[in-house]
């Protein structure tokens, strides 16, 4: 078995800073006080932290800014470690089955574990049995991209395209709400789209596009921002407030797209109730967690410690550097998602397993 590289802060750090726009810090930046609680006995201990997807994609950044600063926190050692494999499965099963004693967390795509049962019967964990959630880091705004190479600049012209030829759509792996959009995508504009999977990351498949081997993709909208060569053409998220949506047009806002130009979406009513099934399962969005088990003291240490580290001004600061929105949220909020999602999803069942035996690898 390949080893899991291993990868210093500061080495990964460095490699990303200059696309990701954030400066390395050293440990101990935020001057935290020794802890008198349950984590109290992390201090000092190395603390593995998987992440199921490949270095430099939204989940690496996440994690690696993240690091620093809950480092802090928890006055311990913070080691990412990248496992890619299965669309994060295999980082996801391997933090199921580890001791459940705070030295393993791990960054998951809780979207794409609610996608998984419905994605050919993936044998994959269950956010609420196989993990300790402790929080969610942002929610999973997706956006519609295409190559520059397609000559297509507006979301019109994309459609009029889609009813002329078939979509080729790029996507990392079947338990991901990249598949189940770009599957989505034919179904409300009435036009074919062919899914290729098997990419490591979603920073793998831009460039597949960048290429010109691929139409486009459905991908996180911070993980494309400022990607030369790749267009936005629609926002699969709510305006946060005072956000602008730099005039793509916002597939899930009230007033929006549907009633502009219903021309667009063969069936508008379904369009509707489509969009608004997406609009609860991407609120599962990218979560923190630990393995099962994890003893109530401990679990309610962790928990502060992570919203905490979140919501730190300097982790803001380092976010907005590096391009990322942090929208944190409670394990309770995050399991009130979690039930509207599961509602959500069968709706999509027979959509998605028919894009899925039409893709390809």
């Amino acid at each position: 078995m390949a080893e899991i590289p291993r990868i210093s802060r500061r080495a990964a750090i460095g490699r990303l800073a200059a696309g990701a726009g954030f400066v390395a810090a050293g440990p101990r930046v935020l001057g935290a006080a020794p802890r008198q609680d349950a984590c109290a006995a992390l201090a000092g201990q190395r603390i593995d932290w998987l992440v199921g997807w490949s270095i430099g994609g939204g989940y690496d950044v996440y994690s690696r800014l993240i690091e620093p600063v809950l480092e802090d926190a928890l006055r311990a050692e913070v080691v990412v470690e990248n496992a890619p494999g299965a669309s994060g499965l295999v980082a996801a099963r391997r933090l199921s089955a580890a001791t459940p004693d705070g030295r393993t967390l791990g960054i998951l795509n809780g979207t794409g574990l609610v996608v998984a049962p419905s994605a050919g019967g993936l044998a994959a964990p269950v956010l609420d049995g196989d993990f300790t959630v402790l929080a969610r880091i942002v929610d999973h705004r997706q956006s519609l991209v295409v190559g520059a190479h397609l000559g297509v600049t507006s979301l019109d012209q994309f459609v009029a395209l889609g009813r002329r030829r078939p979509i080729v759509l790029g996507a990392t792996g079947p338990a991901t709400v990249n598949v189940l959009l770009g599957a989505l995508v034919g179904d409300l504009f009435g036009i074919d789209t062919r899914l290729v999977l098997g990419f490591p990351g979603s920073v793998q498949v831009i460039a597949s596009v960048r290429r010109g081997e691929l139409d486009g993709m459905v991908v996180g909208d911070e993980t494309q921002a400022g990607a030369d060569e790749v267009l936005p053409l629609a926002l699969f998220q709510l305006a946060r407030p005072g956000e602008a949506g730099g005039g793509v047009p916002n597939l899930l806002d009230d007033g929006s797209l549907i009633d502009r130009q219903p021309r667009l979406f063969p069936n508008p009513e379904k369009a509707r109730a489509d969009l608004a099934a997406i609009e609860a399962l991407v609120g599962v969005g990218r979560l923190i967690a630990a393995p099962p088990g994890v003893a109530p003291p401990l679990q309610r240490c962790l928990e502060s410690a992570i919203l905490t580290s979140l919501r730190h001004p300097e982790l803001t600061r380092r976010a907005t550097r590096a391009r990322r929105s942090l929208v944190p949220a409670s394990a309770a909020e995050v399991f009130r998602h979690l039930a509207l999602a599961r509602q959500a999803m069968p709706r999509f069942d027979n959509l998605l397993a028919t894009a899925l035996g039409r893709a390809g690898r």
